[in-house]
């Protein structure tokens, strides 16, 4: 989980996402062999008394587990079914599926008649053949739905955007409208006049940029993922850039190769879909198992902090409310993972017509830098300014991060109109997700310029790790008891 803008990271292959799907997958294969064995053994256990099946002893048992798990893994790989980049099961899967419970139910068979007669018997095999096929449809079809319920959220879509309007972008984009469980959401294309264009229209697709407004494009739009579908020749070509563009804004960026579209596929690593080969560069944020601990992390830390601090929230309502007469919470539109908007929760801490105040305290398209801090805002109370002073307004933002809009650490979420200023080197802050604390609360706070803010935000962004977010929460107590740069 580590990137830098001057040495990136580049993965050809599958993308993280599609490794998941397929590390669950197998998983869940395993899971209904293994399962159906220890049903089997206990019915041997409960009969045998009977004439189902002899006792065996433990190490037996275990031997035959191993055999079972170990076959199963080998048969589902060589039919095919386990490298699928996501858990999709049709009909058409049930004969493979089948046959793939049945080799290693034969393996069982074989191992287990070479140890001694009788201990196992067609009874056992066929209990076992039967409850992993029925246990690993019934896994498949469970990851299936999950799989879409998650993708089909909001904040689980990646915005795509593909660069190119040729036969590579369209057949790219035809797969991607296949497979709407990979979670991608192809948003359009971007490209320069060229004599195919009336092809692609006939498409009923439509350019949302050329080359040279590409990088406003970007910067005005949420866009998560760039893939390059343009050939080589006409980039090298161009008198713009689009592929510095994006990386100059951090984004993820996926090169759909042209050098090896006519080749034999089989033999190598495919993705972000399946019958394409991409080379994923990393400027940003890097997809890897990091961010999957970090958003459990998360996940624990929000539902665990807000059911310990509920009663903390009853008795700084009451003081927002003997404060200054209003609503409780404050909430306001801020700038996320990759320019997407999200409401912000806070407590309270300006006066009511806060917003209409703005105007008169600072000029926001005058600022010298896209941000600002004041000193002594006018607009906030004395109960909001001591809630400030020891960061209790934040505390709802706890739900921000429960729903995933937020993290406990990141950059902090700036207001929209402050993001519109951004240049594109300062949007390189918005690849990851914002959070309650960060680098800017350890290092001064409202105390840091602009430069010295995006700084040390940069320098988070392109190297993370969970140690650095462990060591920023630690260090965030004592910067809020010692208030520094809290106005």
């Amino acid at each position: 989980m580590s990137s830098a803008m001057g040495q990136p990271r580049v993965v050809l292959g599958p993308t993280f996402r599609e490794q998941i799907w397929t590390a669950a997958v197998r998983t869940s294969d395993l899971v209904a062999m293994g399962l159906a064995l220890a049903a089997a053994l206990a019915i041997r256990e409960t009969v045998s008394a009977g004439s189902l099946i002899s006792p065996v002893s433990a190490s037996t048992d275990v031997l035959l587990a191993l055999t079972l798990l170990l076959s199963a893994n080998a048969s589902f790989a060589a039919l095919g079914l386990s490298p699928r980049p996501l858990p999709r099961t049709t009909r058409s899967d049930v004969p493979a599926i089948a046959l793939a419970t049945a080799l290693p139910t034969l393996a069982l068979a074989a191992v287990g008649w070479s140890l001694s007669s009788g201990r196992v018997t067609a009874a056992l095999l066929a209990l076992v053949w039967g409850g992993s096929t029925v246990l690993a449809l019934g896994g498949r079809l469970l990851l299936w739905t999950l799989v879409r319920r998650l993708h089909g959220s909001r904040l689980a879509q990646r915005n795509v955007l593909v660069l190119g309007s040729g036969p590579r972008a369209i057949r790219y984009a035809q797969e991607v409208e296949a497979s709407p469980e990979s979670g991608v959401r192809l948003i359009g294309f971007a490209d320069d006049d060229w004599p195919g264009l009336d092809r692609f229209r006939g498409t009923g697709r439509n350019l949302l940029s050329d080359l040279k407004n590409f990088s406003a494009f970007l910067r005005d739009n949420v866009v998560d993922e760039v893939v390059v579908a343009l050939p080589f020749s006409v980039l090298h070509r161009s008198k713009f850039d689009p592929i510095g563009d994006a990386l100059e804004q951090g984004l993820t960026l996926r090169v759909v190769t042209c050098a090896i579209d006519d080749l034999q596929l089989g033999a190598i690593q495919l993705g972000p879909v399946a019958t394409r080969v991409a080379v994923s560069r990393f400027s940003g944020r890097v997809e890897g198992w990091g961010l999957v601990v970090k958003r459990c992390i998360d996940l624990a830390v929000s539902a665990g902090l807000l059911v310990a601090l509920a009663p903390l929230f009853g008795l700084v309502a009451a003081a927002v409310r003997f404060g200054s007469p209003g609503p409780i919470f404050f909430f306001q539109e801020r700038v996320g993972l990759n320019g997407r908007t999200f409401r912000m929760y806070k407590f309270r801490t300006m006066r009511v017509d806060a917003e209409e105040m703005l105007d008169e305290v600072v000029r926001i398209d005058e600022l010298e830098d896209p941000m600002f801090k004041l000193r002594q805002d006018p607009r906030v109370t004395k109960v909001g300014r001591l809630l400030r002073r020891i960061s209790v307004d934040e505390v709802p933002q706890l739900f921000n991060v429960l729903v995933g809009e937020m993290g406990i650490v990141g950059p902090r979420p700036e207001q929209v109109e402050i993001v519109e200023r951004y240049s594109p080197e300062d949007r390189f802050r918005l690849t990851v997700k914002p959070g309650i604390t960060g680098p800017m609360q350890v290092f001064g706070r409202g105390e840091l310029t602009f430069s010295e803010r995006l700084a040390v935000e940069l320098e988070y962004v392109e190297n993370p790790s969970l140690a650095r977010d462990v060591r920023i929460v630690l260090h965030t107590v004592p910067a809020v008891i010692r208030g520094t740069g809290a106005f």
